[in-house]
């Protein structure tokens, strides 16, 4: 969700988690947010929590792609909901029964909670998060039964 346009990564992570964490206050989701750590992280990889959002930095040489599809695979993801635009998170998520949000709509959803919490959280720095893609007006059609159960994802967002 931070996208690769950024000139502090620990800034970005850190905008980001004080977005999820004010936003779970509010909604009480349990929340896990996976970070690349294949250039700089661990052997091992290491899992945090912090305000109430479990943290997961992939091992050195892996990206948090990897550790997504594991944790698609291993928790019988019915019901869970990944927030990614990545295509082919996207269709790892149908496979495990789970339900894919695109990106920019939970950070329509975070924006207004980074505007009103904590010090310079009003303050967004470029490239904290990706731009916001605009989504076409919905046609009058009938949805698919992918697209309703992403409307009902949002909803309990």
């Amino acid at each position: 969700m931070i996208g690769i346009l950024h000139k502090d990564l620990d800034a970005a992570r850190r905008t980001l988690l004080e977005a999820l964490i004010s936003y779970n206050k509010t909604r009480g989701h349990e929340i896990t947010v996976v970070f690349d750590g294949w250039r700089g992280g661990t052997r091992e990889g290491t899992r945090t929590a912090h305000g109430g959002i479990n943290i997961i930095f992939s091992r050195l040489g892996e990206k948090a792609d990897a550790v997504i599809k594991r944790i698609l695979q291993m928790k019988g993801s019915e019901g869970l909901i990944l927030v990614t635009s990545d295509r082919e998170l996207v269709s790892a998520a149908w496979a495990a029964n789970a339900v894919p949000v695109p990106s920019d709509e939970i950070l329509k959803k975070l924006s207004p909670l980074r505007e009103k919490t904590g010090p310079g959280a009003s303050r967004e720095a470029p490239g904290d998060f990706e731009e916001e893609t605009k989504i076409p007006a919905r046609r009058s059609r009938t949805l698919s039964r992918k697209q309703k159960a992403v409307e009902r994802a949002l909803g309990k967002l």
